[in-house]
C-alpha cells in the first residue's frame, strides 16, 4: 500500500488534500483512482489507512480513516558514517532508512575520500534528504527520516553526548564483539568508519568523547556493507524487528 506524507494534522474521518509531486505520482504514476487505498503519515509517527475519495486536476483528496498502531520497543539506532565515493553514499541512506533509522550523520574523517566543496556539499545534503525521504514511503516508515549537513569528525565527536550507546565499530578492537554487547536503554548511535579505517588519534578521540567500540567479526566490511549489518543487529538487540498486524 503506497504512503505519503503530510505537514498536515491528521484525524479519522476527515479529507486531506495531497499536490505536487505527491499527486502527481498518484494520477500518472501509480495510477490510483477513486476508491483506492493508501497510507497518509504525518511524519511524526503516526499513519492511517485511507482512501482516495476525489481526484481534481493536479490534486489527490483522501479520506483518512483508521490509525495504525506502530509498535516501537526502543528508539531505532541513528548512523554516522564517513562518506564514500559516487552512488554508494546514496545506498547507505536508503537502506539505513528502510531498516528504520530516522537520523544519519554524513562525515568526513582524515581518511576520507572524496573531498566536497561548499557548493557541491549543499546540493548533496538536499539530495541526500530526498532519497531518505524516498526510502521512508516506500519501507513505510511513520517518521521523515532527516540527513544532517556533512560534518567533520570533531563535530561528530561533540554529537556522542546526546546518546546513551555511542558505538564505533573499528576493524582494530580484538577484545569486544558485537554477539557480546547489550545496549542500554535510551538512544543508539551507530558509527561507521571510511574504508580506510580510522585513524589511531581518532580511535583515542572517540573514546575520550564517550564512544565505546566493538568488532562486526574477521570479516573485512565495506562501508555499505557495515552499516546496513551493524543497522540490522543493533535493531535485533532493541527488539524492534517483531511482527506487526498488516494492514
Amino acid at each position: 500500500m503506497p504512503q505519503f506524507f503530510t505537514n498536515k494534522d491528521l484525524r479519522v474521518n476527515t479529507t486531506t488534500k495531497i499536490t505536487g509531486q505527491d499527486a502527481h505520482h498518484i494520477i500518472n504514476v501509480l495510477r490510483l483512482c477513486k476508491g483506492d487505498w493508501c497510507v497518509i503519515s504525518d511524519g511524526k509517527g503516526r499513519s492511517f489507512k485511507s482512501s482516495i475519495s476525489n481526484i481534481e486536476h493536479k490534486s489527490v483528496f483522501v479520506l483518512i480513516q483508521e490509525e495504525i498502531k506502530h509498535t516501537v520497543v526502543s528508539p531505532a539506532p541513528h548512523l554516522a558514517f564517513a562518506v564514500i565515493k559516487h552512488d554508494r553514499t546514496e545506498q547507505i541512506i536508503q537502506k539505513a532508512v528502510e531498516i528504520g533509522c530516522t537520523k544519519l550523520y554524513p562525515f568526513c574523517s582524515t581518511r576520507t575520500i572524496p573531498k566536497y566543496t561548499s557548493n557541491v556539499t549543499q546540493r548533496k545534503s538536499e539530495r541526500w534528504q530526498k532519497i531518505a525521504i524516498e526510502a521512508a514511503k516506500q519501507s513505510g516508515l511513520s517518521m521523515i527520516p532527516q540527513v544532517s549537513d556533512l560534518m567533520d569528525f570533531s563535530g561528530l565527536c561533540s554529537k556522542f553526548a546526546e546518546y546513551k550507546n555511542p558505538v564505533l565499530f573499528w576493524e582494530g578492537e580484538k577484545q569486544k564483539s558485537f554477539a557480546s554487547f547489550s545496549p542500554n536503554k535510551g538512544s543508539t548511535l551507530i558509527i561507521i568508519g571510511p574504508e580506510g579505517g580510522f585513524s589511531e588519534s581518532e580511535i583515542i578521540k572517540a573514546k575520550e568523547y564517550g564512544a565505546k567500540t566493538l568488532s562486526l567479526g574477521k570479516q573485512i566490511l565495506r562501508v555499505e556493507t557495515a552499516a546496513v549489518v551493524a543497522l540490522g543487529i543493533m535493531q535485533l538487540k532493541l527488539g524492534n524487528l517483531c511482527i506487526e498486524e498488516k494492514i
